[in-house]
């Protein structure tokens, strides 16, 4: 997937996305946008839920002021599998070490 990013809104939600900016319009263009959210866990480890985003349409593409944007960010490999995997079907093995 091209572009991937994590984009946090002023909103407080936080998205992964296929992220382009546009300087000129002040703009930013996010396709297959898929909100993270934080679920509780019973271990105490770190859970996420992926969300699609906004719920309440069937756009693939939105566009956002950047104004309404606090930063973008590379996702860590584990979020972009998942991105990945949620939109192609396609589930990347986790990398070991071949001894």
């Amino acid at each position: 997937m091209e572009n991937v990013k994590c984009v946090k809104l002023v909103s407080g939600e936080d998205i992964i996305c296929q992220f382009e900016e546009n300087l000129i319009s002040s703009k930013c263009v996010v396709r297959d946008p898929i909100q993270i959210a934080p679920v509780p866990s019973r271990n105490g480890e770190p859970n996420f839920m992926f969300i699609p985003y906004p719920l309440y349409t069937k756009d693939k593409e939105l566009t956002i002021p950047i104004e309404h944007i606090i930063f973008v960010c590379e996702p860590a490999e584990e979020f972009e599998n998942q991105y990945t995997s949620l939109l192609t079907g396609i589930v990347t093995p986790p990398k070991k070490l071949i001894v």
